[in-house]
């Protein structure tokens, strides 16, 4: 009796364990949600345990195709940002990451990490970002990067096989030289002072700072991300800003940050933009014009 009391004991142990994981396995995969962007259909379907999406994708005329993500469970399935420029160019993204899909064959084309965006032109052909920090740094530093939707991934890439994707357009020395680091130092090191704003299908604009120099920068990529042109114009920080409200270690152009940036005309002669500004009891004025004269 007892050897059969025991062997009855193994059983059970080992249905409430198989109970257990049943269990575990359910919570960790969660309920699909259905998702539409443009004429695709997806359902999503996250698995926490291994932190990744498997999706399914329908189109109206019956072809389907599935592929699973890694690194996008947060945020959730249901307000995941998703784009679709093509039917091979599905754009899903978190935080920090972008993946780029081709819904038709079910496989992933690109997929890099960023800051500072993604932003996308309004056409939605490219991706403007900033570079990530390298681990290990001890500094960090602005470079400005294109990502073109029409190009294939390793035309979107300055070093065929690195950790890095995204054409440089700014700073001149990292487009110059096709390199994503190029600031030897902290002293050489760019700072963004501003989001990126997209003001045409083409064009971008941007606050950059480097030491004592603050610049609106515009970027036209209408030749493509590699022939970009860019035009600077150096903001003069006292015009905006009451240095004697800065802390002594505060620099006026270091504080000069736009939090906005709008189109206020674009006509053959010239491009004028809006710099808004924090309402900030250091700041002068509330937005400042500035006009890039063209060609």
């Amino acid at each position: 009796m007892a050897v059969m009391y025991v062997g009855r004991a193994k059983q059970c142990a080992a249905v409430v364990a198989a109970l257990v994981a049943l269990s575990v396995a359910m919570a960790s995969a969660q309920a699909p949600v259905e998702r539409h962007v443009g004429a695709l259909t997806l359902l999503a379907r996250p698995n926490s345990a291994d932190n990744t999406v498997a999706f399914h994708a329908s189109w109206a005329d019956g072809r389907s195709s599935d592929f699973t993500l890694l690194d996008v469970s947060e945020p959730p399935p249901a307000t995941i940002p998703m784009r679709l420029y093509s039917a091979t160019r599905l754009l899903i993204y978190t935080e920090g990451h972008l993946y780029i899909v081709d819904a038709l064959a079910g496989s992933v084309i690109d997929n890099f990490y960023f800051l500072g965006g993604p932003r996308f032109s309004p056409d939605g052909r490219y991706v403007a970002f900033q570079r990530t920090i390298s681990r290990g740094s001890s500094f960090g530093d602005a470079v400005y990067l294109v990502y073109d939707l029409e190009q294939t991934a390793s035309a979107n890439q300055m070093i065929p096989g690195g950790p890095f994707t995204g054409i440089a357009v700014f700073p001149e020395e990292n487009r110059a030289m096709g390199l994503y680091h190029a600031a030897a130092d902290e002293s050489q090191g760019h700072q963004a002072q501003s989001p990126i704003v997209w003001i045409s299908n083409r064009q971008f604009v941007f606050v950059d700072n480097l030491g004592e120099a603050t610049k609106v920068v515009l970027v036209d990529v209408s030749q493509g991300a590699t022939a970009a042109q860019v035009k600077e114009i150096v903001l003069n920080p006292t015009a905006v800003i009451y240095p004697e409200r800065l802390a002594t270690y505060q620099s006026p152009a270091k504080e000069l940050n736009a939090e906005a940036i709008e189109l206020v005309s674009a006509v053959e002669t010239g491009i004028t933009v809006r710099l808004r500004f924090h309402n900030a009891s250091m700041y002068r004025v509330s937005s400042v014009d500035v006009r890039f004269t063209l060609p």
